[in-house]
């Protein structure tokens, strides 16, 4: 009796590449924030799969692993991360090499400041009796194309120092 064998499909580096997307745009990035981007480079090869991502010095996005080695079935994810430092439109390329075999993976993004409006800029409430109360309104929206994070803080002034 003849028992039957297992056959295992081998799959080279090639198929590892092209699981990964060959672009990842960032879009709409606010200035001075990070914004990130993952994928995951799976190894599906019967051996060990030495991985490495070059980029260029002036390349501004940051990558959380550059480098490593995947045993069989092993997985690696990768982030990239943007912070951009002005408002700008930026393409660039990094490149993944997987035992030789190379992938280029386009990144873009653009960076913009927050757009803020307020409909008062100042909240006067003049003078106050003790235990008395008045109420006002301010708007604040924001119109731009990306997130924005504010604060409101009371002015201080010498009179608000009671000791």
């Amino acid at each position: 009796r003849k028992e039957k064998e297992n056959v295992k499909a081998i799959l080279d580096s090639k198929d590892v590449l092209d699981s990964i997307p060959s672009d990842f745009d960032f879009g709409y990035c606010p200035v001075s924030s990070a914004s990130k981007k993952s994928f995951v480079i799976s190894n599906v090869t019967a051996g060990v799969v030495k991985f490495m991502i070059r980029k260029s010095e002036d390349n501004p996005f940051e990558l959380s692993h550059e480098s490593g080695v995947l045993a069989v079935k092993g997985k690696q994810e990768i982030t990239i991360s943007y912070t951009p430092k002005e408002s700008e439109s930026i393409t660039s390329t990094i490149v993944l090499s997987i035992n030789g075999e190379e992938k280029p993976i386009k990144l873009s993004a653009v960076s913009k400041y927050p757009l803020i409006t307020v409909t008062e800029t100042t909240l006067d409430f003049k003078e106050l009796l003790v235990g008395k109360f008045e109420t006002k309104e301010i708007s604040i929206q924001n119109v731009g194309l990306v997130p924005a994070t504010f604060k409101i803080e009371k002015e201080k002034n010498e009179e608000d120092d009671t000791s």
